[in-house]
């Protein structure tokens, strides 16, 4: 630790993250765009509003089976400290129909459908109180934050505190939850930093721009199998030294015609739905959750996210599409 401390330019590491936050933010500011609450198209509005509430409903089942399996989990091993053996059930843990209930829950809400979206977040909830968790519960919490009136701005500020606070009544004591909040951000600069003293070491060898080139090259950006690439921050020289985060923004680094390509495609599928209906707040909340996934997590990772779901969405309003064109719908609609 002391030695990669001493031999690491700081001044570096923070050039280095200033430029992919602004490249980041640049490319979130111009996903997003100019705001507009116009509804281009009625019809697809209100087939797409009945889909999601459908795809919804399976969410809501799939958590049911994961409180059901993480019951089953933790009584087995009730001699064990709770919170670590729910992290331990969690983590690895597909979590797709979390994050998309969550996103669709909100968007269905912002849009006045309340019954099954109200379901899910109080199950999403309980399920984060029971693990002892909060990610999901503050990622929701912000985001309801950013499309909220000033009337409610005070109200959901104090949820989100409390949110952040609740297991400093329920675990441990005002040392730690200290700890644990200005660690966080320390913890993504120590993965950075351990990273690039790995890139230092892992550049000097002769094939390095070859690998980097011809191996990567080729690689799906939508499903990324790092086992399969040449990973350029490969940790066989330096390791994590602590439990931080995997990978983070500098993963663009790593895989930068991926990101590339994922950053045009965003954009590209963004602007195409958006030729069919207003998607504005379902972009926006969608942000929300990817921006946190790329600063917190992994970069390349986040922002496939966001083409899948937007993928998704583009296969459900073809689904609508042909329906119509197969008169399912009423005459009316």
């Amino acid at each position: 630790v002391k030695f990669i401390y001493s031999s690491t330019n700081f001044h570096l590491v923070f050039f280095l993250n200033s430029i992919l936050f602004a490249l980041i933010s640049l490319f979130f500011l111009k996903l997003i765009g100019s705001y507009s609450q116009e509804t281009k198209n009625n019809f697809y509005h209100d087939k797409i509003l009945l889909i999601l509430n459908f795809l919804l409903f399976v969410c809501v089942v799939l958590l049911i089976i994961d409180f059901y399996e993480l019951f089953l989990n933790l009584k087995e091993k009730s001699d064990l400290v709770h919170r670590s053996n729910a992290f331990q059930f969690i983590n690895g843990r597909r979590q797709t129909h979390i994050v998309l209930g969550i996103i669709f829950s909100i968007y269905l809400i912002k849009n006045n459908k309340l019954k099954m979206s109200s379901i899910f977040l109080f199950l999403i909830t309980c399920f984060e109180i029971y693990t002892l968790s909060r990610f999901y519960i503050f990622l929701f919490s912000v985001t309801f934050l950013v499309f909220s009136k000033r009337r409610y701005f005070v109200l959901l500020s104090t949820i989100i505190v409390i949110i952040i606070t609740y297991r400093l009544i329920l675990l441990g004591t005002f040392e730690a939850f200290l700890y644990n909040i200005f660690w966080e951000p320390i913890s993504l600069w120590c993965t950075e930093i351990v990273k690039i003293q790995n890139l230092i070491v892992n550049m000097q060898d002769k094939n390095f721009i070859n690998n980097f080139l011809f191996q990567n090259f080729f690689q799906n950006p939508l499903f990324l199998n790092t086992n399969q690439a040449y990973y350029i921050f490969k940790e066989e020289t330096f390791v994590q030294f602590g439990s931080y985060a995997n990978m983070g923004l500098i993963e663009i680094l790593a895989f930068p015609f991926q990101t590339l390509i994922l950053i045009i495609s965003a954009l590209i599928i963004k602007n195409k739905l958006n030729e069919i209906l207003n998607l504005n707040d379902l972009i926006i909340i969608l942000s929300c959750f990817c921006i946190f996934k790329i600063l917190r997590g992994s970069a390349i990772y986040g922002l496939a996210f966001f083409v899948k779901t937007e993928i998704l969405i583009g296969i459900v309003i073809f689904i609508i599409y042909l329906l119509k064109k197969l008169n399912f719908f009423k005459s009316s609609s």
